[in-house]
């Protein structure tokens, strides 16, 4: 059990969560836009403060581990990293999608089978993964192009529940009595305050050297193509 810092970065929100034992204290959230840079010390110096906790007093870091924004996973990263170092605390990942499945369960009262969260990945792709009500993974993380057919081995048998910023663009494809959709799910850094205690109490740290976030897609790095 501990004192842990939750970041998410992950999406265009930018959130601050403080739990001690999983259970919340103080957070602060962002949900108008990329703001990460200019937002996430500040949300973490005044989450700290209105806790009466020191930085140092932090027993780990959790980030939001991933697909999301390249951008906004490095800033969340580097930040994560800083304070792990300086504080001689672990780092704790949790997956972007595992985080939004979480929110979407504790929010929805519904008689759902599966949870599928999704992140838009440009054009007619999404980034997701499906879990049941105990947070099980039924499929690792997938880059799906939707159409017609998308997801009909899941709903012709299941009632699903899918949410995440790529919600919308599967209605345009999916229409069956057993999907339904949560159009207002977002990823906060409150949601992972039970999974990052979780992972903390069994000692599910990462490689504070080496461990990089998961981007979904293969960085574009434009500069390779300019001098190319």
């Amino acid at each position: 059990m501990g004192l842990i810092l939750n970041l998410e970065s992950a999406t265009n929100v930018c959130s601050v969560a403080l739990a001690m034992d999983g259970e919340l204290l103080h957070s602060k959230e962002d949900f108008k836009g990329p703001s990460h840079a200019s937002n996430i010390n500040l949300f973490i110096q005044q989450v700290m403060s209105k806790s009466n906790y020191r930085i140092e007093e932090l027993d780990a870091v959790a980030i939001s581990s991933g697909p999301g924004s390249y951008t906004g996973l490095r800033i969340g990263l580097s930040t994560a990293k800083g304070l792990c170092y300086s504080c001689n605390v672990p780092l704790i990942a949790i997956p972007t999608l595992k985080a939004l499945a979480y929110g979407l369960i504790k929010k929805n009262n519904l008689d759902i089978d599966l949870f599928l969260t999704c992140l838009d990945n440009r054009r007619e792709e999404v980034i997701y993964s499906i879990y049941d009500y105990n947070l099980n993974a039924h499929s690792s993380m997938l880059v799906h192009e939707l159409n017609s057919e998308s997801f009909q081995n899941l709903y012709i048998k299941n009632k699903i529940l899918i949410g995440g910023t790529g919600a919308l663009k599967t209605k345009k494809y999916l229409n069956h009595k057993n999907v339904c959709w949560d159009m207002e799910l977002m990823a906060d850094a409150r949601n992972m305050c039970h999974l990052s205690e979780k992972k903390f109490a069994k000692d599910q740290f990462e490689d504070l050297a080496y461990f990089e976030p998961t981007y979904g897609k293969e960085f574009y790095d434009n500069r390779r193509h300019l001098s190319s």
